[in-house]
């Protein structure tokens, strides 16, 4: 908050005004700055959206009129120190930066033009302008955080030299279409369009290879997101909590998807790519919680990368299962062990709204968690195993209350009141019941039905 004085005579004496010297002093209507100032600091008049006149002695330091607005410029920097008043600012051609919050706060603005000859643009240049409708980039590679807290911000257009974004319309509420992206532009940065809760559609260029972290995240009325072709990475939280998002299509080129980058898309349904390997960094889609279907044919998955994800019903990842115990099998996908030991399949994703029947792989010693057990054994009618060995349960122990909780899923845990089926070889089936007859510490063992598996 700045202090609620309105005017600043500064004394003859003075050389130097500092970094953030009357940042924010935002009710100040007039400044003397004397001729014995040899130095000014970044920022120092940021936001002083108030100005209406300057007495300014020093000689390398102009304050005119440009239209109906006034502006306070470094001749020795070409840089704008503060922009004020206005509501079309086209910035002067002998201007070459726009210092850091210039022109923050200023409630008249409604237009801003750049020029070609534009080299930098200051953090918040123009951030919290609430009036601001229309800007027109041009002349710059980069652009910060400039446009931040813009709430009326509807019309945008970049300049095709524009190399990288960088929390640029933060919270820019009134955006609807960011359609406006120019072909060359390389990176779109950490929260770039965050929180801008009324765009509805995001057209990534092809010349895109990074959106950064954060970069669409709370963007809650986004419903269409199209991918450049060479985009390579997807950063953290980049899309979380985009609650209107349906479908993703990773691009063919997509290398790294980082941690929850589509974290609590409550309404995504649909994820595919035909993309030759990506690597998903922990809970990439975690608490999807209405995803369905995930068709990523030519790709693995890792970490947790579906936590959460209780309503899957269809997945394609990785291809068929390979000879390292890698890919899909009825409906299910499987990753090599971690000690890779041969022909032993680790069920990894078992999808939530998958129902009836699930099948193991016949030539294949599976292994898996109790907990996944327990979540088998209450969503399907039958297991199947066909193979000579029963699953291994990798975090099973009979003496912490594993029976009873086994027990209680088999029994107690389904809607429709029915017990699940194991169904397995005929000598298989005969070892089990032999267990139960003697009372042997078995999961397998308990199924109250325990079926022969007739030959297909």
């Amino acid at each position: 908050m700045g202090v609620r004085f309105e005017e600043i005579i500064l004394p003859d004496s003075l050389e130097e005004i500092g970094r953030n010297a009357f940042a924010w002093c935002q009710y100040v209507k007039h400044i003397t700055i004397p001729e014995s100032v040899v130095k000014i600091g970044k920022g120092a008049f940021a936001g002083m959206c108030a100005l209406e006149s300057a007495d300014v002695r020093v000689p390398w330091i102009e304050w005119r009129r440009y239209g109906k607005a006034m502006m306070l410029i470094d001749k020795r920097r070409d840089e704008l120190l503060l922009c004020t008043g206005g509501e079309y600012v086209k910035i002067p051609r002998e201007v070459k930066s726009i210092g850091e919050y210039a022109c923050a706060g200023n409630k008249e603005l409604k237009r801003v033009k750049f020029h070609n000859g534009l080299e930098c643009v200051g953090e918040g240049a123009f951030s919290n302008c609430i009036g601001l409708e229309e800007v027109t980039v041009a002349g710059v590679e980069e652009l910060g955080g400039v446009f931040y807290g813009c709430d009326n911000l509807r019309k945008v257009k970049l300049n095709r030299g524009l190399k990288k974004l960088e929390g640029t319309f933060y919270a820019c509420r009134s955006l609807t279409d960011v359609n406006f992206l120019p072909e060359g532009l390389m990176e779109i940065g950490e929260s770039t369009f965050s929180n801008c809760w009324n765009v509805k559609k995001v057209t990534v260029p092809d010349s895109v290879r990074i959106i950064g972290d954060e970069a669409f995240a709370y963007c809650e009325a986004l419903e269409n997101v199209k991918f450049g072709r060479y985009l390579d990475t997807i950063g953290e939280e980049a899309f979380a909590e985009c609650s209107s998002l349906r479908r993703i299509d990773l691009p063919e080129n997509i290398k790294v998807v980082d941690d929850k980058a589509f974290y609590k898309c409550t309404n995504m349904q649909e994820v595919r790519s035909e993309a030759e390997h990506i690597d998903f960094i922990s809970e990439v889609f975690g608490q999807c919680e209405r995803l369905k279907r995930v068709i990523l044919p030519n790709s693995g998955v890792g970490g947790l990368s579906f936590l959460g994800c209780d309503s899957i019903e269809v997945i394609d990842i990785g291809g068929e299962l390979d000879d390292d115990g890698v890919g899909t099998y009825d409906g299910v996908y499987y990753m090599q062990n971690i000690r890779r030991i041969p022909k032993v399949a680790c069920v990894y994703l078992l999808p939530g709204g998958k129902r009836g029947v699930w099948r193991m792989p016949e030539n294949w010693w599976v292994e898996m968690s109790y907990y996944e057990l327990l979540k088998a054994v209450r969503q399907f009618d039958s297991i199947v195993c066909p193979g000579e060995h029963m699953p291994i349960l990798n975090d099973y122990n009979p003496y912490y209350g594993g029976h009873e909780r086994f027990k209680e899923a088999l029994h107690d845990g389904r809607a429709d009141g029915k017990s699940c089926v194991l169904v397995v070889r005929k000598e298989m089936r005969e070892k089990l019941l032999q267990k139960r007859k003697e009372d042997e510490m078995d999961v397998w063992s308990m199924f109250d039905e325990i079926v022969e598996l007739k030959d297909e």
